[in-house]
């Protein structure tokens, strides 16, 4: 059972990131799962592990050396009296992660869930991402 404290906790924070900003708002690792047993708000189309293999997966992630940053992006910012009224958890199918690896290093990080697709983003079309140290590159790391 969601707890409904967190998740509208989670939207207040959300919407605050966006407020009068273009962008995706965006969680970290903590805030995205601090609450959260929905496995289906993480790559809801892809057979996966539990939500808390995931997790754990993304904390490796977040403390690898070369990555600075790791940040899940919000797709249910615009549901967000619906998801709080049936508890549904805010979805993402995408992780960013700041690092500076090469795509190939990036992609064998994610041991527990294979990505479908990782790219060199821009982080113009998101809010709350921390800056890009100069070396590093925005990855988007994406389960269809």
């Amino acid at each position: 059972m969601v707890d409904q404290q967190k998740l509208v906790a989670l939207f207040n924070l959300l919407e605050a990131r966006a407020k009068d900003v273009y962008g995706d708002p965006l969680m970290t690792v903590a805030e995205f799962f601090d609450g959260n047993d929905q496995d289906y708000s993480f790559a809801a189309n892809v057979e996966k592990p539990p939500l808390s293999e995931i997790q754990a997966m993304l904390e490796r992630v977040e403390t690898a050396d070369g990555v600075s940053a790791v940040r899940l992006v919000s797709t249910h910012l615009n549901e967000r009296d619906y998801c709080i009224e049936v508890g549904d958890w805010p979805y993402t199918d995408t992780v960013l992660v700041v690092a500076s690896l090469e795509e190939k290093q990036v992609s064998q990080l994610f041991d527990v869930l294979e990505p479908d697709d990782i790219w060199v983003g821009t982080e113009e079309r998101y809010v709350g991402l921390p800056p890009i140290p100069s070396g590093a590159q925005l990855y988007n790391v994406w389960w269809d």
